[in-house]
């Protein structure tokens, strides 16, 4: 793990220098941040201690979906407060607020946004199925006002011409790559990577993989909400691809509830007829016949 953290020094040195150093150590600072921590524990602790059971990551968080039912977005996403780390079930009306693109949500009041309707995928479908130049995408017109706020670099996308050499460079080859070899998991990716000597974008190097992976909310009717992941995803919706792994974050307490009554049923009779359909969804282990 030590080397690990050396090597990516190492590489954000060749990029840019102490400065780059200084910006990646102020990036990590703010995603792991000790309040964040000690408020993903508690909730982390809260959910177990109700649920009597054990969400840190693992093999087993993981769930296969098609991008094309993922719908909507958590608006803001739940990553942005709570570590991916371990997943959560959480009351509310997190799942059932609809607001459209130009909608503020807050913390207090998370909100769902159609996905389609996303800035971002709406520039990866103009750049990768119509040929636009990025120079030309919503999405670079906003990373540019961003860059422009910082008199020398940005603290995540450097410079201008940083930001286009480099960043979405980087999104081009990931996107050549899943067309290419398909949609894989993180784990997937890092054999790939020993074996290979082309670099491979967004491959992560914590140990946990699955915090890495798409990260997904399920509302209290089964419905799957995108939360972080949205470069991969939206490649995945724009290229067409059957299904990726996903990470469950946030279950939705009454989603919790209907799921452990279904894997828990010794017989399919006891189930009445909404939770006989949820039978397929991809978060519900096999229900015994």
């Amino acid at each position: 793990m030590k080397s690990q953290k050396v090597d990516i020094l190492k590489s954000k040195y060749r990029e840019g220098g102490l400065k780059e150093i200084f910006y990646s150590i102020q990036r990590y600072l703010k995603k792991n941040s000790p309040a964040k921590k000690i408020t993903s524990l508690f909730y982390n602790l809260q959910t177990n201690l109700k649920y009597n059971r054990t969400l840190t990551s693992s093999s087993s968080d993981l769930i296969y979906v098609s991008p094309q039912k993922i719908i909507y977005r958590q608006s803001p996403p739940f990553f942005l407060h709570l570590s991916p780390s371990y997943s959560y079930v959480f009351p509310g009306d997190w799942d059932l607020r609809k607001k459209s693109e130009h909608n503020n949500c807050s913390r207090k009041n998370r909100c769902i946004k159609p996905f389609n309707e996303y800035y971002l995928y709406k520039s990866f479908k103009r750049h990768f199925k119509e040929n636009v130049p990025w120079e030309e995408t919503e999405f670079y017109r906003k990373k540019m006002k961003k860059i422009d706020r910082y008199p020398s670099s940005h603290p995540k996308y450097g410079t201008k011409q940083k930001f286009r050499n480099n960043y979405l460079s980087k999104i081009d080859l990931l996107y050549e790559n899943i067309k290419e070899n398909g949609y894989k998991s993180q784990k997937e990716l890092k054999e790939l990577e020993e074996n290979s000597q082309s670099e491979i974008p967004y491959i992560h190097s914590s140990i946990k993989e699955t915090s890495h992976e798409v990260l997904v909310n399920i509302g209290r009717d089964g419905k799957i909400i995108f939360d972080d992941g949205r470069h991969r995803l939206s490649i995945a919706k724009i290229l067409g691809i059957k299904e990726i792994p996903v990470k469950v974050m946030v279950r939705h307490s009454k989603w919790q509830k209907t799921k452990r009554k279904i894997e828990n049923s010794s017989s399919l009779k006891k189930l009445n007829k909404e939770e006989k359909e949820k039978i397929g969804h991809p978060d519900i282990q096999k229900a015994k016949e």
